[in-house]
């Protein structure tokens, strides 16, 4: 019996399906485990969990078991102000992506906690996985929602449309259909979850994401994406020898990222664009000059501050114009040219925000530029008592502490006011936490381990208050361990136990 012969135009769709399926196919995750979520992870960027491994279904659920495991759940909003990011429990992401319904819902738990995202140097977060990264949220006064998320300079992520994601082999119209209908619901719940604000997923994105074929990536890649995007790059370094210059990079790419726009306004780059600097007790401002923003003169501030903390930090930038006042964070990276590609920025902080406002401000010179990732940094690039040294692992490990010494750590931290959480000799999530803090506020770089002259600097610090702690420890009557036992009726001996008396 002959095959009954095809129609050609159904055997041409037939045949259009499955190419672009086949080709769809290659660019979606290919292993089966569903993502691993566990305490801790990169040091540099802070990590108090990292998520790893493909998105699926119910990684929701367990981001929220972790949450509630480890008590991220009570978030204490007066100590957070003004969307500072360290204030927040940072996680950690490394995925090549997966479900996008699954990357939405773990999104909505990281924004509903105030959880703030990070991927690291040589990490990936891209597809479903930048979602969930997007959703990066620290809260401040008053419960207000502010994005929170950061990217190490040579960390990747990246973005693309949902993909249509049928069985190999059943490309039957039902299963098609359910395919379709599975990318549209996807679009449909990451519409309702990003709301109408531009402040956590800007149009810009939205647009450039659907825009992007699932076959390929559409990459955070210059200073004007982080800003328009909304992702601070950390750690930064910084600018060239030019103060002018920086300045004017600075007041550009803060106003993309307020208006979540590329569009900018013109600076005319012969202008002196300095105005002046102000300068009291707990603000710094360098002023510019006039010039055109939008339809009338328009001048822009940045900001130093320390309102909320005893040393000097970036805090915002402020744009006058007519009766328009516009207010955005200030970030190091904002003094990089737009075009720079992220993976040129340097990455050590050679000068304190202090210090290197300072030089923008014309009080002192502006430092050498740091010297590219591929080459030794020149030993004049920065003077060596302006570089803090980075703590890493290695140089803990090589301290050798023991049970008594770690629980000595810990004691010192939490009676100059960093919390530790208890005092067990186990260095975990808490400790680390209250290290950062501590560096954070003694102006080291912020790693969460500790060195051999940070323990020494802890140990100063805390003088005074561990020798009266000891005192009062010393003059507390002294226990000794006897042995107690219980004796029945007939005075015969029951049980004994060793006590402490």
């Amino acid at each position: 019996m002959l095959d009954e012969p095809r129609h050609p135009c159904r055997a041409g769709l037939a045949l259009f399906l499955a190419l672009f399926l086949a080709l769809t196919a290659l660019f979606l995750p290919t292993t089966a485990l569903a993502a691993t979520i566990t305490p801790g992870g990169d040091a540099i960027m802070q990590c108090d969990a990292t998520l790893t491994g493909e998105i699926r279904d119910g990684d929701a659920d367990k981001l929220m078991a972790f949450v509630e495991e480890y008590n991220w759940d009570k978030t204490d909003f007066s100590m957070v102000t003004f969307g500072d990011i360290n204030r927040t429990k940072k996680l950690c992401l490394n995925s090549n992506g997966g479900s996008y319904l699954a990357g939405i819902e773990v999104g909505q738990i990281i924004r509903r906690f105030g959880i703030s995202t990070a991927v690291g140097p040589g990490k990936t977060c891209e597809s479903a996985c930048s979602l969930a990264f997007m959703f990066g949220t620290v809260y401040g006064e008053e419960a207000t929602a502010r994005p929170a998320r950061r990217l190490h300079p040579q960390g990747s992520v990246g973005f693309h449309a949902p993909a249509l994601v049928v069985p190999k082999g059943e490309y039957r119209e039902d299963a098609v259909n359910e395919a379709y209908r599975v990318a549209i619901k996807s679009i449909e719940e990451f519409v309702r979850a990003r709301g109408i604000s531009d402040e956590f997923f800007s149009q810009e994105l939205f647009l450039t994401m659907l825009g992007t074929p699932p076959e390929d990536m559409r990459h955070v890649l210059t200073v004007e994406d982080a800003a328009v995007w909304g992702i601070e790059i950390f750690p930064t370094g910084l600018p060239e020898d030019d103060r002018v210059g920086a300045v004017r990079n600075a007041c550009t790419n803060a106003q993309r990222n307020a208006e979540a726009s590329r569009t900018s306004f013109y600076i005319n780059r012969n202008l002196e664009f300095i105005e002046g600097v102000q300068r009291n007790a707990r603000e710094i401002m360098i002023e510019t000059k006039p010039f055109f923003f939008t339809e009338g003169g328009s001048l822009c501030r940045l900001v130093l501050d320390r309102i909320f903390s005893p040393d000097w930090q970036l805090a915002r930038v402020e744009f006058e114009d007519r009766d328009i006042h516009t207010i955005t964070s200030l970030y190091r990276f904002f003094f990089f040219a737009p075009d720079m590609p992220i993976r040129d920025i340097p990455e050590r902080p050679g000068m304190s925000d202090g210090q290197f406002f300072e030089a923008l401000a014309g009080a002192r010179p502006m430092p050498a530029p740091d010297a590219p990732r591929t080459e030794a940094p020149p030993p004049t690039a920065t003077p060596a008592a302006l570089i803090a040294p980075l703590a890493t692992e290695a140089d803990e490990a090589r301290l050798n502490l023991d049970r008594a010494a770690r629980q000595e750590i810990q004691r010192r931290l939490t009676l100059a006011g960093f919390d530790t959480g208890g005092v067990d000799g186990d260095l975990g999530p808490n400790s680390r936490r209250a290290i950062r803090d501590w560096q954070q506020a003694r102006g080291f770089p912020a790693s969460g381990h500790l060195n051999a002259s940070q323990r020494a600097r802890l140990i100063e610090d805390s003088r005074e208050l561990y020798d009266a702690w000891l005192a009062e420890e010393q003059a507390k009557p002294r226990k000794r361990r006897v042995k107690v036992c219980q004796r029945g009726a007939l005075g015969l001996l029951v049980n004994c136990r060793m006590e402490w008396r």
